[in-house]
């Protein structure tokens, strides 16, 4: 996506912990939803200048939406900067669903709606 004189790029991804690490003390304790997105950019300035303001994700017509928290610029060696963007705390609908995911961002200047597609529910641990 081109913002001012940069291109940021976006590799989302979509998780629920299986919560195995909790099991012995917590047995069939569920998982929420967690949401990242880590965006890059080779100038840095340009990765700075942008804030993302909402992570929502869709599924069959149900729709979670939160504020994203947004993680340091920190450099990449030899290929530019990147940071992490996202929300945790979702809802817990089950691994292997496919969700729509969009990350709304704003400058200084201009709005935008990311798309970020469709992507499976994977499962961690």
């Amino acid at each position: 996506m081109s913002v001012g004189s940069g291109t940021l790029s976006f590799y989302p991804s979509i998780n629920r912990s299986m919560g195995w690490a909790s099991a012995p003390s917590i047995p069939f304790r569920t998982q929420p939803l967690h949401v990242s997105v880590t965006i890059s950019a080779d100038d840095r300035f340009v990765l700075e200048g942008v804030r993302s303001t909402c992570v929502r994700v869709t599924r069959a017509g149900e729709i979670w939406s939160r504020q994203p928290y947004t993680n340091e610029v920190m450099a990449q060696p030899n290929d530019g900067y990147f940071r992490w963007d996202g929300a945790s705390q979702g809802p817990e609908w089950p691994i292997g669903d496919t969700v729509h995911l969009e990350l709304w961002m704003e400058t200084v200047a201009e709005r935008y709606v990311v798309d970020l597609g469709e992507m499976t529910i994977n499962g961690e641990d």
